[in-house]
């Protein structure tokens, strides 16, 4: 060694292998030891981020008063409670903000608008109609052949005249 002693001599077990004891290959025992003074890259064991903080916190249970009775709910439940009181109490703020809420969980449904077709497919069921009723005179025929001119005038089908 450099101060001038000679090197220890390594250990041997009873079948002549080294024991593992020696400054080179380290003790099995302690080679991992958790305070052994070296930084550990990561997040330590057992410590937890900010988001799970987080879920734990809202996920809390809050003693709350509903209806007369204490009932134990969420942090989440009990802040919804709160701002749905303040809507109620006349906060435009909390209500308009509560309708934001509901409309991301459930979106008004909007159903179209059918009336365009149903009033085609009504046109097209007359003209067919009178166009397979046989009337008995010509002041019928006349009288049928303008109540199918005028629902298409009223629908706006264009009659072609050949």
């Amino acid at each position: 060694m450099s101060d001038g002693q000679p090197p220890k001599p390594i250990k041997l077990r009873k079948d002549g292998q080294p024991d593992g004891r020696g400054h080179a290959e380290g003790s099995k025992a302690n080679r991992l030891a958790k305070n052994d003074g070296r930084r550990r890259p990561g997040r330590p064991p057992g410590s937890r981020d900010a988001k799970s903080e987080i879920c734990a916190v809202r996920d809390m249970p809050v003693a709350v008063v509903i209806g007369g009775r204490q009932r134990k709910v969420s942090t989440r439940m009990a802040n919804l409670l709160k701002l749905r009181e303040k809507a109620l109490k006349g906060d435009q703020r909390a209500a308009e903000y509560l309708d934001r809420l509901f409309a991301q969980v459930e979106p008004p449904s909007v159903e179209p608008d059918l009336t365009a077709s149903l009033l085609e497919e009504d046109a097209q069921l007359i003209n067919y109609w009178l166009s397979r009723k046989q009337p008995a005179d010509d002041q019928a025929i006349s009288a049928t052949t303008d109540i199918a001119a005028d629902a298409d005038a009223a629908i706006g089908l264009k009659e072609e005249k050949q």
